[in-house]
């Protein structure tokens, strides 16, 4: 059996085992049980691929509980107060900048907190401390309530003393609909979409959702049947430079390619076209050209060490950069490849501000909607690769290829568009609340596709939590919804 045979059946086990799972929890009697038989359901359908991007029934469960529990609660609240609720969220990453962009940005007399659900207060990145102080916010967190419903019944009454909530919470997280799904709740609540390619919850509780892009909103729309949803784009980093690119490099000799993402976002699908792919084309044809990669390690991708064993210092894998690091590797180089077959998003858009040449090639994920207007853009391989060329030989063509990009960035990305787009988003949410709309998820069951086989591949492939040499590995992944560790001890392996 190949191995795109194999996965089909992959996918298919997994929607069987989650309609299997739905099917207990709607038929027992026993509350502990359907709670925990619910939850199992969304860890399967984020961490595996079931071709369902949502689910009313879940929901509604989990509103139900809320129900259950009623509290004496503040009646008044601050205005123009939001609170920003997240699972977690660290120093470096995409979800970490929008929330710190978010209440960076902000409007005057705006008050903004942030309540995590299952960070430690001593494990909040002093960035988060420092934004909110200056909006006379505050921090808060979860972690005295080891119990979900404790959790939510402290979000609940912390909530309720905001004008607005803001969730940013993970996908599998069901602390905001247990906080949140009382009728006892009566504040505006808005999602943010920030994983729109994949199976959330939240919609039910949700007065408006919004979109990073037009292609989430799409997909809202077609498989989640989510009528309340805008784009809202995402906060750039506000610091448009485009004469850097056309400065830094452009008189010397070698080459440089970068590519920049998170290890998953570079994985490999069977049968299409990778970035292994792409810099095997260019190595060969190319003698000035040199690759480094940011973000993956020799350990997340074994096979590109053929490349290195091939080519030498000609392509160099650096892992995670930050700081200086990081901007002297941006600096330093020609061309910045947009990570696929999954978009980089905000890090791809923070290298469109320094002014540098970017491509992107046609993702199974999407991409912002300031890419499709630039020549930046690429629907096919050969396009990907003719480009390259052209970038690295004809200076006037990637002059164009930069003001292209900036130009629709400043367009579709602006600080001023964002923050108009916002104070829109809060008007339209708190009309929905007035008027008692809120979003009703449909369940659609669809065809599965190139995405759920990404998904399936991303959450399977194996990520190295501990490496001493060749000797001891400890690896974890993904198989059915729960996660799973592989530990090799010089030739032993064993999987728990």
């Amino acid at each position: 059996m190949n191995i795109k045979d194999k996965l089909a059946v992959f996918l298919e086990e997994d929607r069987a085992h989650f309609m299997s799972l739905t099917d207990r929890a709607r038929s027992t009697s026993f509350f502990l049980k359907k709670f925990i038989l619910y939850k199992r359901a969304i860890k399967l359908a984020v961490r595996g691929s079931v071709g369902i991007y949502g689910s009313s029934e879940i929901e509604n469960f989990f509103i139900s509980v809320a129900n259950k529990f009623n509290v004496e609660l503040p009646q008044s609240y601050e205005e123009k107060s939001i609170l920003h609720v997240v699972s977690e969220c660290y120093g470096v990453g995409g979800h970490s900048k929008v929330v710190e962009r978010w209440i960076n940005y902000h409007a005057p007399g705006e008050k903004h907190s942030i309540y995590f659900t299952r960070m430690k207060m001593n494990k909040v990145n002093d960035v988060f401390f420092r934004c909110v102080k200056e909006t006379r916010g505050e921090v808060y967190t979860g972690e005295k309530h080891f119990f979900d419903v404790g959790n939510a019944l402290h979000l609940r009454r912390i909530a309720m003393k905001y004008e607005r909530v803001i969730l940013h919470t993970h996908m599998d997280d069901i602390i905001p609909l247990l906080a949140f799904g009382s009728e006892q709740f009566k504040r505006t609540v808005i999602l943010y979409n920030h994983a729109d390619h994949l199976f959330w919850i939240g919609a039910n509780i949700s007065h408006l959702i919004c979109e990073t892009r037009s292609w989430g909103m799409i997909f809202s729309k077609n498989y989640r049947g989510i009528s309340e949803n805008i784009v809202l784009g995402i906060p750039n980093n506000n610091n448009l430079n485009v004469r850097n690119g056309l400065e830094v490099r452009k008189y010397k000799k070698v080459k440089v390619i970068t590519s920049i993402g998170m290890p998953h976002k570079f994985l490999d699908i069977p049968g299409e076209f990778s970035l292994f792919d792409y810099m095997t084309a260019i190595l060969k044809s190319r003698d000035d050209v040199v690759f480094n990669i940011v973000g993956p390690t020799p350990s997340d991708y074994p096979e590109w060490l053929n490349l290195i064993s091939q080519y030498g210092d000609r392509v160099k894998m650096h892992g995670k950069l930050i700081g200086d690091k990081y901007r002297r590797c941006i600096n330093n180089s020609d061309i910045i490849i947009d990570s696929f077959p999954m978009s980089g998003g905000t890090a791809l858009s923070d290298v469109v501000e320094s002014g540098k040449a970017t491509l992107s090639l046609c993702c199974v994920t999407g991409h912002l909607d300031y890419t499709y207007q630039t020549e930046s853009y690429c629907a096919t391989p050969k396009e990907l690769i003719d480009k390259t060329h052209k970038l690295l030989d004809d200076a006037k063509y990637k002059e164009h290829l930069i003001y292209s990009s900036f130009e629709a960035f400043s367009k579709h990305q602006s600080l001023f568009l964002w923050q108009s787009k916002v104070k829109a988003a809060y008007k339209l949410a708190d009309g929905n609340r007035k008027t008692g709309v809120k979003n009703t998820l449909q369940e659609m069951v669809v065809d599965f596709s190139l995405l759920d086989r990404f998904i399936y591949l991303f959450n399977a492939k194996p990520r190295v939590l501990y490496c001493h040499g060749k000797k001891v590995k400890v690896c974890s992944y993904f198989i059915n919804g729960r996660r799973r560790f592989r530990i090799s001890l010089f030739k032993l392996n064993m999987t728990i």
